[in-house]
């Protein structure tokens, strides 16, 4: 840390930002029998099975990792809400994908800190003197081999035990050190991350630019890459302590000493992760990994998490919730706008009940039904957004409003004409008439008491006509 000060106060503000993200919040069950459940639970565990193969042998998913990670939470929630679902746990599991190389030292993994809490249990067995915190990069894990200088071998992370051998590709990488001042061997862990030019991770809809790196890598040609960088984690032979690791890759020619930060407690832990979530970064991240400094030899390693360090990841940006109605609202001008309520999630803090999905155009062509599985997510850190759709057995089509809207309908109240024709006397209130203080709920009024029932009915309003409605 450059100056301590700094993070103290940035402490301070960081609260506000990331403090709400695990309120409690309750999903309705799906109303699903027994049957139907196992159907869609191994449906859905065996397409998060074929992302994770992809991920572990080819370094990357059709998916992002906020998606996995939504639909794994929805998966785990099935299974409290039917807990004989838990007896098909391996039914739909596929085979762990191995890759031709084996690692020199195996990729470990991390365990996930559900919340803050969590954090703070896991710092109980650590000192407070050794304890670092790294941004947790979404991006394309690699190992690196050097011998005598020379990058001899780069092999993907695969199942952390046998990846994929990718130092041809690697090769054309500029930010990779193709050679190094160092003899015999030299092993380094770390991330292929595709560059961003200040990203702000909170209000990012951009994607990490993890499809880019593993497009170049698996690209059967000669071009070389400057757009994608390597952020250097760890020396898994080195039994020095943390800096000198770190001080030791920044000689060898690797990013990481800048980006790793020495942290004593839990509130400059929680500043941090604040800080790699909201300030403009060079790179995509999803959170942030607390290590403790001393760690054993990388021949103790083992694949499945290690113990001395732990992702804490940021609030999702995505969550998986079921559809429970389709409403459609008319404008003024006669467009309709389907808006569909879903169970109650929450993303970043904020809770979401209701998405709008903008046209019937967009209804039709994401094909949603009611009791439909759904992907959310906010875009610019804003705005509701149905990312995916995931069909559901037993669902029902939505009814899409059959009458013809355009700018001429409903310049009178009838029936199917009630949103569009309130939205334009409420608009006209609003900007042509400048009537302070008579809003939707006014017109509403005036309408149900059959006080306006033509759009120039208001020409005629005095003060008998509006004393038989009671507007307030």
């Amino acid at each position: 840390m450059r100056i301590f000060l700094f993070w103290a106060v940035f402490a301070v503000f960081s609260f506000g930002v990331l403090g709400l993200e695990n309120s409690a919040f309750a999903q309705s069950c799906p109303p699903w029998s027994l049957e139907q459940a196992k159907q869609e639970y191994l449906t859905l565990k065996k397409q998060l099975d074929i992302w994770n193969t992809d991920y572990r042998k080819n370094g990357y998913s059709a998916v992002s990792d906020a998606t996995y990670d939504a639909f794994s939470r929805q998966l785990r929630f099935w299974k409290s809400c039917f807990p004989e679902l838990k007896k098909l746990e391996n039914e739909a599991k596929s085979p762990a994908p191995k890759g031709q190389v084996r690692h020199e030292v195996v990729h470990t993994g991390m365990h996930k800190a559900k919340d803050r809490q969590a954090v703070v249990s896991w710092l109980r067995s650590r000192s407070a003197n050794d304890l670092w915190v790294q941004p947790k990069i979404d991006g394309v894990a690699v190992s690196l081999l050097y011998k005598n200088g020379k990058l001899a071998q780069a092999v993907s992370r695969g199942d952390g035990k046998f990846g994929e051998d990718w130092t041809v590709a690697v090769r054309r990488i500029v930010c990779v050190p193709q050679q190094i001042r160092a003899d015999g061997a030299v092993l380094v862990q770390g991330e292929l991350f595709w560059k961003h030019d200040g990203r702000r991770e909170k209000s990012s809809s951009e994607t990490s630019g993890r499809e880019k790196v593993m497009g170049f890598l698996l690209a059967q040609d000669d071009t070389a890459s400057p757009n994608i960088g390597f952020f250097a984690w760890e020396l898994p032979n080195s039994s020095k302590g943390m800096l000198v690791r770190l001080e030791t890759l920044e000689k060898l020619g690797f990013v990481s000493k800048k980006w790793t930060k020495k942290v004593r407690n839990i509130d400059e832990i929680a500043s941090l992760r604040n800080f790699f979530y909201t300030e403009p970064m060079p790179f995509a991240t999803d959170g942030i990994v607390v290590k403790q400094g001393k760690r054993p030899s990388g021949k103790e390693w083992t694949v499945g998490g290690k113990s001395w360090s732990l992702a804490w990841k940021y609030p999702p940006k995505q969550a998986a919730s079921c559809v429970v109605g389709v409403v459609f609202s008319v404008g003024r001008t006669g467009r309709v706008t389907p808006i569909v309520e879903i169970e109650p999630v929450r993303i970043s803090g904020r809770e979401i009940r209701r998405v709008s999905l903008g046209s019937v155009a967009i209804l039709r062509e994401l094909d949603l039904g009611i009791g439909d599985q759904v992907l959310v997510e906010l875009r610019g850190s804003a705005i509701p957004h149905i990312a995916q759709v995931w069909q559901v057995k037993g669902r029902k089509a939505v009814k899409i409003p059959q009458k013809e809207y355009d700018f001429w309908s409903c310049s009178r109240f009838e029936s199917g004409c009630e949103q569009q024709f309130l939205a334009r006397l409420t608009w006209l209130s609003k900007n042509g008439l400048d009537m302070h203080g008579v809003g939707e709920g006014t017109w509403k009024k005036l309408v149900q008491n059959g006080v306006v029932v033509n759009l120039l009915d208001w020409l005629r309003l005095n003060e008998a006509s509006l004393s038989q409605v009671k507007i307030f």
